[in-house]
């Protein structure tokens, strides 16, 4: 049987399953002929392709891993954020904020636990201003009773009281002052100035005070007076510096209507 021809050394032979050779033989001058040898190579292409069946599988093993890895990674990096930006919303809605678990040393555990002394800081704040608002409506209601009593004292006082600012507007005025002057609550309202209420009893349609003897009046002299009006009322008045502190003061009048009492006097004399 003929040897098969040599197989041609080149990159065609990657996939044969025999490699046959032939090599000439000489010694010296004589040539003694060609030596042949042929080598099974199914071996070597069972081999190769075992070790790329295995490489494949190695590599596809190696990415299914680091893709479950990937995976895992991402769920834990996921819920970790979902669970710090449900803790967010339910912290700007007002709701009662529950710390967060700081359950590694990372960058999230460290910004976990960033948010949780900001929250706990802020929870304090808001009870703190919570807390103040409280004592605050509750210093206004007592406010408001006190005023509300003082006015009503006020109010109930026989004599009249005519209260200005340093800036010589009306600040109060007790109903026995309108009174006692023939005045509506409308003519001397708080905020006008005390020109305006000389003026008012000036124009009065009843005229029981000469402007001159009004400006007398309502002097801020300190000092208590008897004033005898057209009408024969005698008045006392009283007039008293309320310091604000600093330069400014204001000025409080007492006005008492004492006509009757010189006449109760006079009735017991005789009696």
């Amino acid at each position: 049987r003929p040897l098969p021809p040599p197989t041609p050394v080149d990159g065609a032979n990657a996939a044969l399953e025999r490699f046959d050779l032939r090599v000439p033989m000489h010694i010296g001058s004589r040539s003694f002929g060609e030596l042949q040898v042929g080598l099974d190579l199914g071996f070597i292409t069972a081999a190769r392709a075992d070790m790329q069946r295995q490489t494949y599988l190695i590599a596809a093993l190696g990415l299914l891993a680091a893709v479950l890895v990937l995976f895992a990674l991402g769920v834990w990096l996921t819920r970790r954020f979902n669970r710090l930006t449900r803790a967010v919303i339910q912290l700007a809605a007002g709701q009662t904020y529950q710390r967060l678990p700081e359950t590694a040393p990372d960058d999230i555990g460290i910004l976990t636990r960033a948010f949780n002394d900001m929250a706990a800081s802020l929870a304090a704040r808001i009870a703190d201003l919570q807390r103040a608002e409280g004592e605050q409506r509750q210093l206004v209601r007592t406010v408001d009773s006190e005023r509300a009593r003082l006015q009503a004292l006020l109010a109930a006082m026989r004599q009249g009281l005519l209260l200005t600012t340093a800036q010589q507007q009306v600040a109060y005025v007790n109903p026995a002052f309108l009174h006692c002057f023939n005045l509506t609550a409308e003519q001397l309202r708080p905020g006008s100035s005390l020109e305006s209420l000389l003026q008012h009893l000036a124009e009065a349609a009843e005229k029981h005070l000469d402007p001159a003897v009004a400006r007398q009046l309502f002097a801020a002299d300190g000092l208590s007076r008897e004033f005898r009006l057209d009408d024969g009322r005698q008045l006392v008045r009283s007039h008293v510096r309320v310091p604000l502190g600093g330069s400014e003061e204001n000025q409080l009048w007492l006005i008492e209507d004492i006509t009757h009492e010189p006449q109760t006097a006079e009735q017991l004399r005789f009696m």
